[in-house]
């Protein structure tokens, strides 16, 4: 199968995919928060605030997490073991861009 990304900005490079290390969590809270509001609409303030720090203490246990990045910086990341998914998130200006699917492959 062949995956096209389309980056969003003709200088942008496409994506690449790497495991996540301790050091991205922050981001990946970050941009679990950004892809939540706007995907989550159901989700009060209080809600969302409860489940961040939910997110930021699993993140560590998560067995495989993967982060897609460009130009140094998060626009998604998947989580799970094998090829159980338990979590995928991608930042709200790379929606439909083909993230999700890179992560998946």
């Amino acid at each position: 199968m062949e995956i096209q990304l389309l980056s969003g900005a003709e200088d942008a490079p496409a994506p690449r995919v790497r495991p996540a290390r301790a050091e991205d969590w922050p981001a990946l809270v970050a941009l679990w928060r950004r892809s939540c509001e706007a995907t989550h609409g159901f989700l009060a303030p209080d809600d969302l605030e409860a489940l961040e720090e939910e997110v930021r203490r699993l993140l560590p246990a998560v067995e495989e997490l993967w982060l897609a990045e460009a130009r140094g910086r998060p626009v998604g990341f998947l989580g799970g073991a094998g090829s159980h998914v338990d979590m995928l998130f991608v930042a709200p200006d790379w929606f439909r861009r083909g993230v999700g699917t890179l992560l998946l492959a």
